[in-house]
């Protein structure tokens, strides 16, 4: 029996998963892109604060995605399934990580 995450449960995993593996030593340059202060970034991480939906979406494209596929990342991680495709070590370029990230989301449809 499948059940429902709410959105921003889907939203915060994926949010912290990719500032573990991609954003860790560079979260003020992912604060920027996002458009937001590293302190604000900081208290959504932590769940001081909650992102409000603009700002989900912009961490989101921040991140290389949209903001669907953000959320599908984040049901993805709270079923446990196998995303060694995102263990990529940060010298990757962004061709490969964008074409992992395609591979990936075809073989959700």
């Amino acid at each position: 029996m499948e059940y429902i995450i709410k959105p921003y449960v889907q939203f915060h995993l994926a949010l912290k998963f990719i500032i573990k593996k991609r954003w860790k030593r560079r979260q003020r340059v992912f604060a920027i892109e996002a458009g937001i202060s590293e302190g604000h970034l900081s208290d959504i991480v932590k769940n001081k604060k909650p992102a409000s939906f603009k700002t989900q979406v912009a961490l989101a494209e921040a991140a290389g995605f949209t903001y669907e596929n953000f959320l599908a990342l984040g049901r993805k991680i709270h079923m446990g399934d196998n995303l060694n495709f995102l263990n990529k070590k940060e010298e990757t370029d962004i061709a490969t990580d964008r074409l992992a990230i395609l591979q990936f989301f075809l073989t959700c449809l």
